[in-house]
């Protein structure tokens, strides 16, 4: 499974096309398929990209949620349903499709942030944004991560 970490800012070109940084690349060598989608984060648009097995598993896991559940319709009406499969071109480049483009209301640049089995893809006005609002809780982040369970240790 491809871990993505770092962050990279490119340019968007006239066909909606960003080149992935090398750092990226090397994480994506094991496919050139993937999943691209929209999502939020604290109500800013950005893309998700998922390496083709790890999409498989979110998909495998949401079917054993109640589909009778409102937020779960929401879910896969929101993130499952926009998902799109994509691929390298052969200049290591990606398109973002123009419903994505709007989503993120788009210009020219863009940031994409590594986050583990993930890539994002965001507008860096959001990015910055959504960062200044991380930059005043991170601190209380820092305490509430410290004081989770680790999964098989004793309370």
């Amino acid at each position: 499974m491809g871990q993505f970490q770092g962050h990279f800012y490119g340019k968007v070109d006239a066909k909606g096309r960003i080149v992935l940084p090398s750092g990226l690349k090397v994480s994506l060598s094991e496919t050139s398929d993937f999943f691209m989608t929209n999502s939020l984060s604290q109500e800013k648009p950005c893309l998700d990209v998922y390496i083709s097995s790890s999409w498989k598993k979110i998909v495998k896991q949401s079917e054993s949620w109640d589909r009778w559940d409102p937020d779960v319709q929401l879910y896969k009406r929101f993130y499952l349903a926009a998902a799109q499969e994509m691929s390298l071109d052969s200049q290591n480049r990606i398109r973002i499709p123009s419903i994505f483009q709007d989503h993120l209301k788009l210009n020219k640049e863009v940031l994409i942030i590594g986050m583990g089995e993930k890539f994002e893809i965001w507008n860096p006005v959001h990015w910055d944004d959504l960062k200044s609002q991380m930059s005043v809780k991170f601190d209380q982040i820092l305490k509430n991560l410290s004081n989770l369970q680790k999964p098989g240790s004793k309370a």
